[in-house]
Parts: structure tokens; C-alpha cells; sequence
């Protein structure tokens, strides 16, 4: 519903563009696949299962809080306080620990896929060779673990939870969009590749595509200029790599 009357449908896409924080990082899950015994059979399976069990366990988790804590919208930690119903001092304490937990967990794995994709650019001639390097007694892309653990850290250091998740939330966007618009040309290109077809993939990819639009203008001003200045730098840095000759690291 729009206008007066009802939940605007700007307050919904809003609402859905944090949610795409909690539902998100999935798409992480893929790039460690190669070194998978059947990937392309088994990611379609843990994708759906993994999201499909998400979304069960967030609605469950939803509809405790609002039983337990009527005036849920009205704090920032309505699931400290409905522990703290339940539990008393000690449920909001184990929620408060484990919510460390998870965001822990959440960096971890950040920190091993999110460096192997910009290992894999430098790699190929896509990023500053010096992405690529590794180190000689671990044998990990230590320059690209430091140079994201940098950005991680002034990111939280410049702005406040709400404000990185919303950021995170439109970078997925970007990935999610260019995804979808992408589907139906690799499927054109290639018409007998075998992997998982999801029958009206290409029509399932317009609606994303619209709806990725959609929540994008949802973004207010800081974070479309953190957004543009990203764009920006990868831009040039499309220009620097794509006459690039591919040599040795």
C-alpha cells in the first residue's frame, strides 16, 4: 500500500534493502567451489536449502520476538530484551554473545572469499598485480587479506552498523543486478552448457533486475556517493587493465 493510508511502499523497500544484509552473502558461498567434487550439481541444492532454511528460521525468530515483545519496533535490540522475557538477565546476555559470534563468523568468511576474488583479478591482468602475490611462508594473498581487512575497518571506523549495512546491502545490489542481466546473454552463448537451468530463468532474471532498480533508489545521499566513488575507481581501473597484456605475476 502506498500513500497515508497503510505501510508506504518506500518504507518496504527500505525495510527489504537491510534485510538484503541478513539474507545475503550466499553468492560468497560459490567462489571457493572450484576446488568442489560436483559443483554445479550441489550449489543449486545448498543454495536453496541454505535460503530456504534462513528464511524459516528468521520468520520463527520474528514471530517469538513479537509474542514475546509487543513495542519490538520502539528499541534497537528487541532480541536482547525478548530473551531477557523469556530468560531474564541471562537470555539477553547469551543473545548479546552470540550475536558476536555471528558477526565474527560473518567476517571470517568474508576474509577467505572476498581476497580470493581479488587474488584471482590480479591474477589475470583484472587488478595491480601486487592483489595477486603470495606470501612465501603461508602461501595465502596476504596483500589482499591486509588491503580488504583495511577497507573493513574504515568502513566500520567511518559509520555507524546500520549505515555499513545498508552500504553492504547496495553493493549486493550491484552484484545481484549485473547477475540477473547477465543470465540471459550466457545463455545465448552458450545453449549447451550443462548446469542447473531453472525453467523461466530469463524472465525470473528481468523481475530481479527491476526489483535490484527498485531498491536502489532507496539509497540516500552518503551511501550514493560511497556507491558512485566505487564505481568511479573501478571504472578507471577498467580502462587501466582491459589493454593490459597478461605476463607473469
Amino acid at each position: 500500500m502506498s500513500g497515508s493510508v497503510g505501510f508506504p511502499v518506500r518504507n518496504w523497500l527500505e525495510a527489504v534493502l537491510v534485510l538484503m544484509f541478513a539474507y545475503g552473502g550466499f553468492e560468497g558461498a560459490v567462489i571457493p567451489m572450484a576446488e568442489a567434487t560436483d559443483p554445479k550439481k550441489d550449489i543449486p541444492f545448498a543454495l536453496f536449502v541454505g535460503l530456504g532454511a534462513t528464511a524459516l528460521l528468521y520468520c520463527t525468530i520474528q514471530y517469538v520476538v513479537v509474542r514475546t515483545l509487543p513495542s519490538a519496533a520502539a528499541t534497537d535490540r528487541p532480541l536482547a530484551l525478548a530473551a531477557g522475557q523469556l530468560w531474564g538477565t541471562l537470555g539477553s546476555t547469551l543473545i548479546s554473545v552470540g550475536a558476536l559470534i555471528c558477526l565474527y563468523g560473518y567476517l571470517s568468511a568474508q576474509m577467505l572469499h572476498t581476497p580470493r576474488l581479488t587474488f584471482a583479478l590480479g591474477q589475470r591482468g583484472d587488478f595491480p598485480r601486487f592483489f595477486a602475490r603470495i606470501h612465501p611462508r603461508f602461501r595465502t594473498p596476504h596483500v589482499s587479506i591486509l588491503i580488504f581487512a583495511g577497507i573493513v575497518w574504515t568502513l566500520a571506523a567511518a559509520g555507524n552498523f546500520k549505515w555499513n549495512v545498508v552500504l553492504s546491502s547496495v553493493g549486493r545490489l550491484f552484484i545481484y543486478g549485473f547477475t540477473c542481466a547477465s543470465l540471459p546473454v550466457l545463455r545465448r552463448k552458450r545453449p549447451n552448457a550443462h548446469a542447473f537451468r531453472l525453467p523461466g530463468g530469463s524472465l525470473f532474471a528481468a523481475l530481479g533486475v527491476v526489483f535490484m532498480l527498485a531498491l536502489l533508489s532507496r539509497t540516500n545521499a552518503s551511501e550514493g556517493i560511497v556507491i558512485l566513488v566505487t564505481v568511479a575507481i573501478a571504472f578507471v581501473n577498467w580502462l587501466w587493465a582491459r589493454n593490459r597484456p597478461l605476463g607473469k605475476i
